[in-house]
């Protein structure tokens, strides 16, 4: 009898079993990121869940999966930096800008202070000049053009052997206190041949130091350039411009003029004075330019 009962329940188990495998798994759900890959039919699962493929969040995107979808917490949020006078309002995490900058908040200009933005600190302009010395009718007698030839030494120019040339120098003083100061050679063409000479007695003292004779340095150079000396020495001189090397020294700037005291600078803060006297049509600083000789100036215009 006991036997029996065995033989029954070893006939359910097998018929049970027999029946579970009997699903043919025709169709298969994929995996996805919680789920592995299940039988549609009978539930039966294989490998494993993909798992979230996370995105890190962003200042507007919460984490999130990008297989998915799933979102995990919150956007971080934008970390704003405020909106001033020339930078737009913008986050310092993404640089994403929302809104215009500010602009600047002028405050007029006065005694004391030039046009000031009361937000940043920026000036620009001058201040108000009201003191009665920096008006036009004080000046109204030096206004113009005025020249002084002024001699340049090889020693103020640091080429023992140049030679001396001259330049004018050239102010213009206008009705509005403004004021030019330019440097021009007096005589271009003078000046280029004093440099074609020195550069050539440079070059064959230097060259002449490596045992060269006069000849062989001429035929180095003609070997190689195809010139003479004096030939290569003026193509380099006819190529610069000198005029404006010499406009290097120039300034713009302000001036007012008091009694016998020329008031000179880049700025109305940056004055200093030079005794000045004015003669009809010629203006003389006693106090001279590039030398301690008083130099005279003529007005050439008005």
């Amino acid at each position: 009898m006991k036997k029996r009962v065995y033989l029954v329940i070893l006939a359910l188990i097998c018929a049970i079993v027999l029946c579970a495998c009997g699903c043919s798994h025709e169709e298969w759900i994929d995996a996805d990121c919680d789920t592995p890959k299940t039988c549609a039919e009978c539930g039966k699962t294989e490998g494993e869940p993909l798992g979230h493929a996370w995105q890190d969040a962003t200042c507007e995107v919460a984490k999130h999966c990008e297989t998915c979808g799933s979102v995990d917490g919150t956007p971080l949020g934008h970390k704003w930096e405020d909106a001033d006078c020339v930078t737009v309002k913008t986050c310092t995490v993404c640089d994403k800008t929302e809104g215009e900058a500010l602009g600047h908040a002028w405050l007029d200009a006065t005694t004391e202070e030039p046009q000031t933005c009361e937000r940043c600190a920026l000036t620009e302009g001058e201040r108000i000049i009201t003191d009665p010395r920096f008006t036009t009718e004080a000046c109204r007698h030096a206004f113009g053009e005025w020249h002084c030839t002024a001699a340049v030494t090889d020693e103020m120019i640091g080429l023992p052997g140049f030679g001396n040339f001259d330049c004018i120098v050239k102010i213009v003083l206008n009705p509005d206190s403004t004021m030019t100061l330019n440097v021009a050679l007096a005589d271009e063409e003078a000046f280029n041949a004093s440099l074609v000479q020195y550069v050539v007695n440079v070059a064959y003292e230097e060259l002449s130091s490596s045992g060269l004779s006069k000849e062989e340095i001429d035929q180095l150079v003609m070997d190689n350039y195809g010139v003479t000396m004096e030939e290569y020495a003026a193509n380099a001189a006819n190529s610069m411009d000198f005029n404006a090397i010499f406009a290097a020294f120039g300034m713009t700037g302000v001036y007012y003029i008091d009694g016998d005291s020329l008031y000179s600078g880049t700025s109305w803060d940056s004055l200093a004075s030079d005794t000045v006297i004015f003669d009809g049509e010629t203006m003389t600083l006693p106090n001279g330019l590039l030398t301690d000789e008083s130099a005279v100036f003529t007005r050439v215009s008005q």
